[in-house]
């Protein structure tokens, strides 16, 4: 159990927290209005200003 554990755990930590991102960045929000936007849409507003 030396370095090579330790790297798995820290990799599978890693994927947990990627894989955890993904199905929150998948939600969409409405911010009060009918319309759905999702994190992409949102981005882009907020770098158009």
């Amino acid at each position: 159990m030396g370095k090579n554990h330790s790297a798995q755990v820290i990799s599978r930590s890693f994927l947990d927290a990627v894989e955890q991102f993904n199905r929150y960045d998948k939600k969409a929000r409405t911010f009060g209005t009918d319309h759905e936007l999702f994190l992409a849409e949102i981005h882009l507003i907020d770098f158009i200003g």
